[in-house]
């Protein structure tokens, strides 16, 4: 409270405590859907015209397995990519920066990988296709230690 105080909120939240309940609550935070979700990406492509065609391909497989998935799965994978549980009321800190990988040999089925420091996922360029996606993504986030192992 002495926070709350200082930078001139303590008052605030007192007078109306229903619009900061989301603040404060966790089990009032809003639910994490696709939109959601899809609002804290951002693609970061290469400045080949070639490769980012292939890099747009895949991040649209990308989008098209979030909007697929179930509440069960959003929230496994934004607390693989970012660490969190929900995203706080005001978003994260910044985007959650999507990066490619290519170069990989004829039938890699390598995972995509997430840096929860620096907000960011990195897709391999041969996930192109709806059905490998989907199978890679899950796999990855059912596989993987998680944060809410520790």
């Amino acid at each position: 409270m002495e926070g709350l105080k200082i930078y001139g909120l303590l008052s605030t939240v007192q007078k109306y405590p229903n619009v900061w309940r989301s603040v404060f609550v966790k089990e009032c935070m809003p639910a994490i859907t696709p939109t959601t979700l899809l609002d804290e990406l951002e693609a970061v492509y290469s400045e080949s015209q070639l490769i980012r065609q292939k890099e747009g391909d895949v991040f649209y497989q990308f989008c098209a397995v979030i909007n697929y998935l179930g509440m069960k799965e959003l929230k496994a994978l934004l607390q693989w990519a970012t660490g969190l549980s929900s995203i706080p009321p005001l978003g994260l800190p910044r985007k959650v920066k999507i990066t490619f990988l290519g170069g990989c040999d004829t039938g890699c089925r390598c995972r995509p990988t997430a840096s929860t420091c620096d907000l960011r996922i990195t897709l391999a360029l041969h996930l192109d296709t709806f059905e490998e996606m989907q199978e890679i993504l899950v796999s990855a986030l059912k596989e993987s230690d998680g944060f809410y192992l520790l």
